[in-house]
Parts: C-alpha cells; sequence; structure tokens
C-alpha cells in the first residue's frame, strides 16, 4: 500500500511540472482529434548555459565608442575601446584590450589581454591581465598577430579581478567580479568592482574603486559606460 502511495506521488509531482513546461489542447473534427502541445514561453533575462567560448569572443570583439553617452550626459567621458582577438591559433581564446579617450587615442590609459574560458557550470569566466612592454603594444589592436611573437610568459594575472559571465535566453551576458577580490591602489581605493554586460552592438562596463571603509574613490557613480559597436573584428 505505501509503495503504491509513493508511486501516485511521483507520478503527481511528475504531471506537475510537465505542466509548468508545457501546455496541451486537444481539438476534433470529424472523426479526426489532434493535439497541440504550447511551450512555456523563455524570457529574454533568464539565464541559459552555454559552453561556447568563441561565440563569445566574437561578441565581445570590435572597436567600440561611448560619444554618444558622452554628448548626452556631460558626467561622462568619450571613450574609445578597442577589443581584438590575439593568438589565435591556440587553444584558447584571448583578447588585446585598449582604452583611451577618443581624442588622445595613442595614450591609452588602460591595456590589458583577456583570457575567456568556461567556468563548468554553463558560463564564462574572463580572466584579466597585464603584460610586458604595453607601450610597444599601443595600437596594435590593428595588427593582432604582432602578439605571435611573444608567448604566455609576457602575462600577470590580476589575481581576483576575473568577470564571471552567464549568457541569457536573448543571446545576451552579464556578470561581475567577486566581492573585493580584485585588490587596486588607485587613487586611494583598496580594492575595484567590475559590473559587465555585453549585446550584440554594445557593452556596458562599470568599473569603481573603493577604500577600505568602502567609499567609493574612483568610477563612474550614476552607472557605467555604455560603449556602442563602431566596427566589428574581421
Amino acid at each position: 500500500m505505501i509503495q503504491k502511495l509513493m508511486l501516485c506521488v511521483v507520478l503527481l509531482i511528475f504531471l506537475s511540472l510537465a505542466a509548468c513546461k508545457s501546455s496541451s489542447k486537444t481539438t476534433r473534427s470529424g472523426n479526426r482529434t489532434t493535439t497541440t502541445t504550447k511551450k512555456a514561453k523563455v524570457l529574454p533575462h533568464e539565464i541559459v548555459r552555454s559552453e561556447d567560448v568563441k561565440a563569445l569572443q566574437a561578441d565581445m570583439a570590435g572597436s567600440y565608442s561611448s560619444i554618444s553617452q558622452a554628448k548626452a550626459d556631460s558626467t561622462y567621458l568619450d571613450i574609445s575601446l578597442h577589443m581584438y582577438p590575439i593568438w589565435t591559433t591556440k587553444e584558447d581564446s584571448y583578447l588585446y584590450v585598449e582604452q583611451a579617450l577618443s581624442s588622445t587615442q595613442d595614450k591609452p590609459y588602460r591595456q590589458r589581454i583577456y583570457k575567456l574560458e568556461k567556468d563548468g557550470n554553463g558560463g564564462f569566466m574572463s580572466h584579466v591581465y597585464t603584460f610586458s612592454n604595453p607601450a610597444a603594444a599601443v595600437g596594435q589592436w590593428k595588427t593582432p598577430a604582432y602578439f605571435d611573437q611573444f608567448d604566455l610568459t609576457i602575462l600577470e594575472e590580476r589575481e581576483g579581478c576575473t568577470v564571471y559571465l552567464t549568457k541569457h535566453a536573448d543571446g545576451s551576458y552579464s556578470g561581475s567580479t567577486r566581492l573585493d577580490h580584485c585588490k587596486s591602489s588607485l587613487r586611494g581605493a583598496t580594492y575595484a568592482t567590475s559590473v559587465v554586460k555585453i549585446r550584440e552592438n554594445s557593452i556596458m562596463s562599470w568599473d569603481q574603486g573603493f577604500d577600505a571603509d568602502g567609499n567609493q574613490v574612483w568610477g563612474a557613480e550614476k552607472g557605467g559606460y555604455r560603449f556602442e559597436r563602431a566596427s566589428t573584428a574581421n
């Protein structure tokens, strides 16, 4: 008797879950009976599992500008952002990243190399690296093959600054660093945070620095920088 009751409970749970995923409608026309099943609608913001690192790299790669945001709000600067694949023959996926004021692109204030990989849970990790002799690499986003003369020994990882990304049903990605793990000494900060949203033709990046008491000491205050795509990587 107990086994029968347990079987009934399991069956009810299964039917309830199935009902949540889809709904059926049966219609009858003459001697013909038709059953149609309607799947539950997937919302654009829902997280989906993905292991396609190359697709993420392709969505990130290209040149971007925040000029539209700067024109609309004077508290934001006109910044150029370039991200282009390097070391394309290696198994892992890398991007060379360069940011500068659009008026002085020959003097970037940030040069990084990102390594993209799966996190093992259906999401991604974007590891952040500085590298040897960045001055010689200025503008090399135009000729990414420049990096082929170097190996991975030029890299130094910024520990704790990895951005963890998840993909959404609409094809976008979002993520951030974790807690106060990304150490920073810029302008009196003790740690930095990064929040990122990636869409087909735009990237939102919000970098902030905080002191030991949790007070913000650098970075945008009202929200992240909105970079709109200017060109794609070939």
